[in-house]
């Protein structure tokens, strides 16, 4: 059938995005292959006469939307041409790309407004961009942007702004680009998948590495890295990722850090990981066999420069300044300046934005410097710091400015050329390339000092004082955009004092009033811990806090202060102290020292304020997000319950109805069975509805310790010998009003956590108690424990840490649903080698136990029942039955027909309108709630003008609070899907007998609200 079919295509999608993700190209392909297949569809053919054939599918035409059944098909068709674009950009094949590319914006348009339209027109607008289309280009963006607001669905709107984003960047407004891309991730990315996220990063640090300030790309890469170390196989763009930050620590530290693990990667992967090693041998000054061998390795892909994607601009680039650099060192500079050339030229042919020709005439003039055409080479570099500036591109300021320093020393213009080289040596410390600083003071053989001894000593104190003190603020802050945990800014904050002012140890003491109240004290020597300060440290610090003033401690030697403490302040109060202190064998503290140090007392408390302003607003942010999360999560297991009740419905009424025309001696056994499945499926839906906080909880009075004693064989049974299950109750009466059913089915769920945590055996510990108003039931295991990061996630939807196949994610989640539902708390503790213990605690109730339930339509005698009805009035009783799913309106047909009602069947309000009209006269409408064109309440207040005396039932799978205030029912009006034939029928006998009782039956204003 049809729905198989599109079913078989979705679940050969998913897989093929599970082996996209793991970086099983082919396999991915062949998924979609066979996705396509059970569409009739063929997977676009990788050729250009095929992509020629697309072409015409861009052309803007008139289109016609397409029908419900056809659009579903179609949806899917666009979804798998999404995935087959992206696998062509993640493995280079840009025909498939552009192919389903085009493919997808023409299948989209028939679609309005969906997701899959906001996706196709984010793609085309990133194909223009390739293409240089400018104008069109960002037509599509915005138009998908549009469309991805309208939708409302996060992860779309992630995906177009990150489109958006990539589009400007492959037209050259990379600052425009890279402020979109940073501004995805930063809103959008918690809906990112970790693919997307490394390329943000990847694409963020390929430009500002070009630019020479890599440390702008850290943010974006830290936060992809650090979601793909979560998982247990990170896809191939998170090792791309390392890579860049270790290109980056190797420009920052002028050293080779350690490389990630090597990967077998293929694709744009590899392609993308070309730059950051290269840079990496450049800034490392490693540019020996190792080097020439990965030089070799990529030549050997015959990839030409002129067709090249950007982001192999910074390995060419890489490459050239190394031959540069060899060629400056060699004593016969023949062999090298061909090889430079030789890197030139590719570098020349891979410029297409301004950023890249600005290394282009840079190199272009080291090339002419080299072979004696100096006039030509300052021309090519007064041309390279025009397009620098206007890029903002540092590096090449730098590499031009290294050139003429040489030039000038061959002219024997010594003088001039040590300046210009401390002009490169100034660029080089502003960007933080402790790289770029040891290669122009090799080559130029100039010092390294940050200060001309010719000055002044006033005038050099002072200005050294003031550039110590904006430097060490600089660090500080940076510390605080890259560490907003207060605890380990404090560190990171002290080790950086400690530093910038030469002393041995320090401590920080700060409590200013926070959400969380806590004093923050840090002690800190060189790095490492100090573990003990002396109690005269910290009454130094005291008496500096008391006073609000400086307070020194010198030597037993001299009076000279090696010790200093100073307050801090913060909106003109003191809120802690610093304090700093130097070994007897350093220099005293000087007045430069103190006056850094009188700074830095009103700038750190600022910035540890910030810091846990930050982090309580991070913490919020995180708690509204996993709300929004569970409510999204929410909303699709209600609709998944929804469409089960209305299956059940049909499954339960006629499994009794069948059990009434059978002898209980020939198949009752097996109609028995049938019966309990569907009552277990019942329950299971109960659970979704109330994880999705959407069903209507069956609450009843109850002592917890009556049902946790009732559970417990279950329980012993279902764990198994190994466990342990120990039962400790209070001896006070712990009465809750809940829904009984969902908190066994809670307990059972954090039982059989704790059975999997236990492999070995274990012991098991089921507890009650009374604390505060409050009844308490906690689960607690001895088993493996959690960590911290586990422990964070725990409540997660889909968050497992169990084996494939051997966990949903779901457990805990929907215990945790239960729980806030029913008004209570969920309190998880557990570290690893310790065991986990659960606690949930509701309100405590001050009502009895009640000693049963009663249920509308209990078992009873179908027989009495038909001949206690089939009176001559009874006969007479016309019901109106209303569902749009054909299957549950026979089955609401044939459980009334047999009690003696007249049933008129409809299938849409519309008809339902129909018949009324023809009846003349309905005594009972039973109706569905959730309805095309017309929802329930809307078909009942129509139904006013024609059968104003009828009596209204409404039966529906959602049966939450705020769809009864919405209908504005009480319970007797209102029967939740899945119901026997016989509770249909009391319900529809109660609502005559209401008829009966009362002149006015229907509500007199019932809000209309449309549903699906």
């Amino acid at each position: 059938s049809a729905a198989t079919a599109e079913a078989r295509a979705r679940l050969h999608g998913r897989c093929a995005w599970v082996h996209q993700q793991v970086g099983h190209g082919e396999a991915a392909w062949s998924e979609l292959s066979r996705a396509f297949a059970a569409l009739s569809e063929r997977l676009p053919a990788e050729s250009p006469r095929a992509l020629a054939g697309s072409a015409w599918r861009l052309v803007p035409r008139r289109t016609t939307l397409a029908g419900p059944q056809e659009a579903g098909r179609l949806g899917i068709l666009c979804d798998l041409h999404y995935q087959n674009a992206r696998l062509g950009e993640e493995y280079e094949r840009p025909l498939r790309l552009l192919q389903s590319t085009v493919r997808a914006y023409r299948l989209s348009r028939r679609l309005g407004s969906t997701p899959a339209r906001a996706r196709s027109e984010a793609m085309v607008a990133t194909a223009l961009a390739i293409m240089g289309r400018r104008d069109e280009s960002r037509r599509h963006a915005d138009e998908g942007m549009r469309i991805a607001r309208e939708t409302g669905q996060l992860d779309v709107l992630a995906f177009c702004s990150q489109m958006r984003g990539m589009a400007s960047c492959f037209l050259g407004d990379f600052d425009q680009g890279l402020a979109r891309l940073s501004k995805t991730v930063l809103r959008h990315g918690r809906w990112m998948e970790v693919g997307e996220l490394c390329l943000c990063g990847q694409t963020t640090h390929a430009i500002e590495s070009v630019r020479g300030e890599p440390t702008h790309a850290v943010p974006l890469l830290r936060v992809a890295t650090a979601r793909a170390r979560r998982l247990n196989a990170p896809p191939p763009a998170a090792h791309v990722a390392e890579l860049c930050l270790r290109a980056h620590e190797a420009v920052a530290q002028g050293a080779a850090p350690a490389l990630p693990a090597r990967e077998d990667l293929r694709g744009f992967p590899r392609t993308a990981a070309w730059g950051p090693v290269t840079r990496r041998f450049l800034e490392s000054d490693e540019l020996g066999a190792e080097f020439e061998a990965h030089v070799a390795l990529f030549a050997q892909g015959k990839q030409s420069a002129r067709t090249a994607h950007p982001i192999l601009f910074e390995h060419y680039v890489s490459v050239a300044y190394a031959r540069l650099r060899q060629t400056i060192l060699a004593p016969d500079r023949g062999a090298p300046l061909a090889r430079l050339k030789k890197a030139v030229a590719e570098v020349l042919a891979s410029a297409r934005f301004p950023l890249y020709r600005a290394h282009a005439l840079v190199l272009e003039g080291a090339v002419r410097w080299l072979s004696g055409d100096l006039d030509k080479a300052r021309a090519r570099l007064a041309e390279a710091d025009v397009l620098a500036d206007q890029e903002k591109c540092v590096w090449a300021r730098f590499q031009a400015e290294r050139i003429r320093a040489h030039m000038l020393r061959d002219e024997a213009h010594r003088a001039s050329a040590e300046q210009r080289a401390r002009i490169a040596l100034t660029i080089a410390r502003d960007a933080k390339a402790l790289s770029w600083e040891r290669l122009i003071c090799e080559e130029l053989e100039i010092s390294a000092s940050r200060s001309s001894s010719a000055r002044r000593p006033s005038v050099v104190t002072s200005q050294a004082s003031h550039r110590r003190q904006l430097q060490t603020l600089l660090h500080l802050f940076e510390v605080a955009t890259r560490q907003p945990a207060v605890e380990e800014q404090g560190r990171l904050f002290l080790d950086e004092v400690v530093s910038s002012l030469d002393a041995a140890r320090g401590l920080l003491v700060f409590d200013a009033e926070s959400a969380r109240g806590a004093a923050l004290i840090c002690a800190r020597q060189r790095g490492a811990a100090w573990d003990e300060p002396p109690q005269d440290v910290r009454a130094l610090v005291d008496g500096a806090r008391e006073a609000g003033m400086l307070r020194t401690r010198g030597s037993e030697k001299d009076d000279a202060p090696r010790a200093v403490a100073v307050p801090l302040w913060l909106r003109g109060e003191v809120v802690g102290g610093l304090y700093l202190e130097r070994d007897g064998d350093q220099p005293a503290f000087e007045d430069e020292d103190l006056d850094v140090l009188f700074a830095l007392s009103y700038q750190v408390s600022v910035a540890l304020q910030l810091a846990r302003a930050m982090g309580d607003r991070e913490r919020l942010e995180q708690s509204l997000r996993q709300s929004q999360k569970m409510e999204a999560i929410g909303r699709l297991a209600g609709g998944i319950a929804h469409d089960f009740n209305n299956m059940l419905t049909v499954m339960v009424g006629t499994i009794q109805l069948l059990s009434l025309k059978v002898d209980e001696g020939e198949a009752g056994r097996e109609i028995d069975m049938l019966a309990q499945v569907t009552d277990r499926a019942s329950r299971l839906t109960n659970q979704l509805l109330a994880f999705s906080r959407q069903s209507s909880t069956q609450l009843e009075v109850f002592d917890v310790d009556v049902a946790l004693d009732a559970l417990a064989p279950m329980l012993r049974r279902l764990i198994g010998d190994h466990v342990r299950v120990e039962l400790v109750l209070d001896a006070r009466p712990g009465v809750v009003h809940l829904d009984r059913g969902l908190l066994e089915q809670a307990v059972v769920n954090l039982a059989l956590n704790a059975r999997d945590a236990m492999p070995a055996g274990g012991h098991l510990v089921l507890r009650s108690a009374v604390r505060e108003g409050r009844v308490v039931v906690e689960v607690r295991d001895d088993g493996a424990g959690m960590s911290r990061e586990v422990r964070e996630n725990a409540l997660e939807p889909f968050f497992t840490t169990k084996e494939r196949g051997k966990g949903t994610g779901l457990g805990l989640a929907m215990v945790y649903g239960f729980v806030e539902q029913s008004g209570g708390q969920l309190h998880i503790d557990s570290e690893l080698g310790r065991g986990t213990s659960v606690e949930l605690s509701f309100p405590r109730s001050e009502r009895r136990p009640e000693l049963g339930a009663m249920v509308i339509g209990a078992s009873r005698d179908r027989n009495e029942s038909q001949s206690a009805t089939a009176s001559g009035e009874m006969l007479r009783t016309t019901v109106l039955v209303v569902d749009d799913d054909p299957l549950v309106l026979q089955t609401l047909a044939l459980g009334l027909e047999p009690e003696g009602y007249r049933v008129v069947a409809a299938e849409t309000p519309a008809k339902a309108l129909r018949l009324a009209a023809a009846l003349g006269g309905v005594d009972v409408v039973v109706s569905d709630v959730m309805m095309p064109e017309m929802n329930g309440p809307a078909l009942v207040e129509a139904l006013r003008e024609i059968v104003p005396d009828a009596a209204v039932l409404f039966v529906s799978g959602y049966a939450d609070a705020d769809l009864r205030e919405t209908i504005e029912l009480k319970s007797r009006h209102f029967l939740r899907k899945p119901f026997h034939p016989d509770e249909l029928c009391a319900a529809v006998r109660e609502a005559l007998r209401l008829k009966s009782e009362s002149t006015e039956i229907l509500p007199q204003r019932i809000p209309a609200e449309n549903g699906t």
